[in-house]
């Protein structure tokens, strides 16, 4: 699966939903923040759904991945059941 090429913009905006899932932003400088807010603010109504998109598929991928490890492990333990 191809990753999808992003922008500075959108790369940025990823870092602040991480920030804000974690509650890292609340140690963001006020400059940062406000300068967010702006950049956000600013934004297009495409640059924001590609935003969107971009953190859907980004959480996809990942729960995608932890799903087929926790299968690939459930496979591993019963063929080591079945060997016993």
């Amino acid at each position: 699966m191809p990753k999808t090429q992003i922008s500075a913009f959108q790369a940025d905006v990823l870092d602040l939903l991480q920030a804000c899932k974690t509650g890292a932003v609340v140690s963001w400088p006020a400059d940062r923040m406000a300068l967010m807010l702006w950049r956000i603010e600013a934004a297009s109504a495409a640059e924001m759904a590609g935003v969107a998109h971009l953190f859907i598929v980004e959480h996809l991928r990942a729960a995608h991945s932890a799903k087929l490890a926790l299968l690939k492990a459930q496979a591993a333990a019963l063929g080591g059941e079945a060997q016993q």
